[in-house]
């Protein structure tokens, strides 16, 4: 049908204009406007900003300099230069007369410059900036590396001096408890001589959050991990956990069914029973509940099983509720921390003597310029305006490297997030911000999240990140299905806890444990980015994985690359294969001109509302126990009804405000049409289904079928009727032919489904 051009859509920034369709295979008695809308897309249309590189910095009145060889007492001259970032802060508030309450920086304020010269800046206590500190939109407060590529690290560490290192020697009861092959390149530090504090080691519901780790080589190293099969580190912790020989399998349990019992784990193998584990830490870490939860406990003790060919590993209760061992098919679980299970690269640390070993790589002897994460959080960012990071790493922090709260127009340029054994940044209530180019790598836990604008009330928080790399994320990973960025606080509520208004493009997001990009919220944009080798533990969710909101509204993937997104060897087929982007009861998403390349399935859209899928290509991606690339369904959820939707309904009013006025595709339905009880089930126990599901154009040059429909129409797994057409049948009714090559464009080849309706 050809559409009325005059009508002007503004469902996803950047969106202007319609894009007619040209087929004519759509059900007649459709609602032609209604379909115009959810149509109405322009996929060449950009809604990134002017400029694909990082802006200029801005010039400044006020300008002092620090240096590692500084002095506080300097004048912070480039020739006398300060010796701490707080101090040159201090200064500029002084020259604006805010040194005892924020305010407006003055009529006079020209913008100001920190500019720290090339070295490492050790930090023994979090640096706050607060509303003292604003600058305005034109002239904002600066910090800068300098000159410009210098390299500049604030470090939450505390460098640990090479004289402290001491080598492990045969004289040592540790050195006859490490493996042959590498106990002559062992070092040991006293951490406590250090006067460095040991923090946390255990598991269970996140207790470990202020963990000590070394950074070596500017590499944070990780603790290590049996069964390991001599491979590098590289490849157990930071790149491969696809690995199977990276687990030992949980084969039966003692105890463990009810919480607070006793849990013992029968392992398969014996190596652990000649280890003493007397004076250690030791650790086990991976998925033995569930296998999308990965959690992380202290044990007890190590006994033989099974007549000594296999091992039993007792859990330490560390709480009241225990261990509990279920689904024990798809467990998967490591020993960490020990030392009879030492390599080049990894450490150990004896919290219960607060000593610190290290192999380093052969050949590299005790490390130089070493240093251990101190304290807890490096940066505080709290209602502060128009400041901009230039150039600059920071790292070493246990629990966070920034948190910020109630900030606008604060940019990151250029800038590093790294080495940090739990999270790097949580930015709440932030309008106008900017990560542009940089990366972020070896974090242990997760990146953190954003959550930008107000979704409560539609308004756009204006947030933009681009050109930046996340890689090597989540390798302490100890959460059900998080994803490395979210841009919804976690745990989230709704409302006012997930964001509206990011653009965000030419990502990449490499080698994840979880989800790669969280995409909660209304208006978020990502385009033109990768995501490789995401959900490698995991056993669920995606690479790109939505949120349980019907609020989820005009989000848009564009022109993005999956590659190798596929589950963990020992995660069983059911919703523990990989997907990479999951729609869970969104409201007018699109979807379209993305590439999926040996993934387990393309996509799982469970749900949902005038979402469109269109001009997608799919290799090799029909492998995962749906066997087709795109996968269709009802969503089942039993818990989020009361913990997520119901706070999020009633926080955004969808019939008042911005919300009355929401642009197309037309309003969803009453949220009794979208979710239905199960027949006998509880109130919260709901099925999601489709309405108006526009997938068209699609391709896949593998595998016998497009698509597979679960609880949507009739017939088999692969096969409905779906308003008089039989959808999800073979490739050559449905597809471009077997090894076609190209894009799909509209009326290209396929046939066109104009909805999938839960009626």
């Amino acid at each position: 049908k050809n559409l009325d051009r005059s009508v002007l859509v503004d469902a996803v920034p950047g969106a202007r204009d319609f894009v007619p369709l040209t087929s004519s295979n759509l059900d007649a008695s459709g609602d032609a406007t209604e379909l115009a809308q959810m149509l109405a897309y322009d996929p060449n249309a950009s809604s990134a900003p002017d400029g694909g590189s990082v802006p200029s910095l801005p010039q400044s009145g006020l300008i002092f300099h620090v240096a590692e060889n500084g002095d506080d007492s300097n004048p912070g001259t480039e020739a006398a230069p300060f010796r701490t970032i707080a101090r040159a802060r201090d200064a500029v508030r002084a020259a604006t007369g805010r040194s005892g309450a924020a305010g407006d920086p003055g009529a006079d304020w020209t913008g100001a410059t920190i500019y720290l010269h090339a070295g490492h800046y050790y930090l023994s206590d979090t640096l706050s900036l607060d509303g003292r500190d604003s600058g305005t939109a034109e002239h904002p407060l600066v910090f800068a590396a300098y000159p410009e590529g210098a390299a500049v690290t604030v470090s939450g560490a505390a460098p640990v001096p090479d004289s402290a290192w001491r080598k492990l020697t045969s004289a040592d009861d540790e050195w006859h408890r490490m493996p042959q092959n590498v106990r002559d390149n062992v070092y040991w530090i006293d951490v406590a001589g250090l006067g460095i504090p040991a923090g946390s080691m255990g598991g269970g519901y996140g207790s470990a959050e202020n963990r000590l780790s070394l950074i070596a080589g500017d590499r944070l190293r990780p603790y290590s991990r049996y069964p390991n099969a001599g491979q590098d580190p590289e490849k157990l912790w930071f790149g491969a956990e696809e690995l199977a020989e990276g687990w030992m399998r949980i084969t039966s349990a003692e105890g463990g069914v009810n919480w607070g019992e006793q849990a013992t784990a029968i392992l398969t193998g014996s190596g652990p029973l000649s280890w003493n584990i007397s004076d250690q830490d030791i650790l086990a870490y991976g998925a033995w509940a569930y296998e999308w939860a990965i959690e992380w406990n202290q044990i007890d003790g190590i006994s033989p099983a099974n007549g000594g060919a296999d091992t039993a590993i007792t859990f330490k209760r560390e709480n009241s509720y225990g261990v509990k061992l279920e689904h024990i098919g798809s467990s998967k679980l490591a020993l960490v921390n020990a030392m009879e299970a030492i390599i080049e690269g990894t450490t150990v640390y004896r919290r219960k003597v607060n000593r610190l070993y290290y192999c380093p790589p052969a050949g590299e002897g005790a490390p130089s310029g070493a240093s251990l994460t101190h304290i807890d959080l490096l940066m505080s960012l709290q209602d502060v305006s128009h400041v901009i990071f230039s150039g600059i790493a920071f790292e070493g922090a246990r629990k966070q490297l920034v948190d910020a709260d109630r900030l606008t127009g604060v940019k990151f340029w250029n800038c590093q997030f790294r080495n940090a054994p739990n999270v790097a940044c949580t930015f709440d209530k932030v309008w106008q911000c900017e990560i542009i180019g940089g990366a972020s790598s070896l974090l242990g836990r997760r990146w953190g999240h954003i959550v930008s604008g107000d979704k409560v009330n539609f308004i756009d928080g204006q947030c933009v990140i681009r050109d930046h790399e996340f890689r090597d994320i989540g390798f302490y990973y100890q959460d059900t299905t998080s994803a490395a960025l979210s841009l919804d606080a976690a745990p989230s509520m709704g409302g006012a806890s997930d964001s509206c208004g990011v653009y965000m493009s030419n990502l990449k997001f490499i080698r994840m444990r979880g989800a790669g990009l969280g995409l909660t919220g209304a208006r978020l944009v990502i385009e033109d980015s990768l995501f490789e080798r995401c959900n490698m533990i995991d056993g669920d969710g995606g690479a790109l994985s939505g949120g349980f909101r019907f609020t989820s509204r005009y989000n848009a993937v564009r022109r993005c690359t999956f590659k190798d997104i596929v589950r963990h060897p020992l995660n069983h087929q059911s919703v523990g294969a990989l997907y990479a982007v999951y729609c869970d009861a969104q409201a007018g998403w699109t979807i379209e001109d993305n590439y999926f390349e040996n993934c387990d399935h393309a996509m799982v859209i469970a749900a949902g509302y005038g979402n469109v899928i269109r001009r997608n290509k799919a290799s090799n991606c029909h492998n995962g126990h749906h066997k087709s690339p795109f996968v269709f369904g009802s969503r089942v959820t039993y818990t989020n009804l009361d913990a997520a939707v119901e706070p999020d309904l009633e926080a955004c009013n969808l019939t008042g405000g911005n919300w009355a006025t929401d642009t197309p595709p037309a309003p969803a339905p009453s949220t009794q049409d979208l979710i239905e009880c199960r027949p006998g089930g509880p109130q919260n126990s709901v099925i999601r289904y489709h309405r108006n599901t526009v997938f068209v154009d699609n391709m896949t040059t593998t595998g016998d079928y497009l698509a597979t429909l679960q609880d949507v129409g009739t017939g088999n797994v692969r096969e409905g009727v779906v308003d008089g057409f039989v959808v999800g049948v073979n490739r050559d009714q449905l597809n471009y032919p077997v090894g076609a090559t190209g894009t799909p464009v509209d009326g290209g080849g396929t046939v066109p489904l104009r909805e999938i309706d839960k009626n």
